[in-house]
């Protein structure tokens, strides 16, 4: 029996960040396990992006907590949460650059970022 894979990507509105540090959007690549690619936009903060995926029995939500670091030349650092709250358990965490090769997070199951551009708000 072959297994479909759904993806569901919502983004929360608001953000957690402070009111002096400058938000951003960013526009990044997902790939999905079957290797089908979407774009997405959202702002940075705490579960910024919700991923859902299905193996076609169960589902999987995976929360983005994005944030762009001005000072390493904005670089944005992702979180990949187990749930949306600040003491969700993090499955994974790595940086990403404009325009660098897709990451592949260390969940299951498994999903690839890149990023595409950053904006200022």
């Amino acid at each position: 029996m072959r297994k479909s894979i759904v993806l569901a990507i919502l983004m929360i509105c608001g953000g957690s960040a402070a009111a002096t540090q400058p938000m951003h959007r960013v526009a990044l690549r997902i790939e999905l396990p079957s290797g089908e690619t979407r774009e997405i936009r959202a702002r940075e903060g705490e579960a910024a992006v919700q991923v859902e995926l299905s193996d076609g029995q169960a589902y999987r939500d995976f929360y983005l907590r994005l944030v762009v670091r001005e000072e390493a030349g904005r670089v944005l650092l992702v979180s990949v949460r187990d749930g949306r709250g600040s003491d969700a358990d993090t499955l994974d965490e790595f940086e990403l650059v404009v325009g660098g090769d897709l990451r592949r997070t260390r969940t299951s199951p498994s999903f690839a970022l890149a990023l595409l551009q950053v904006d200022d708000l």
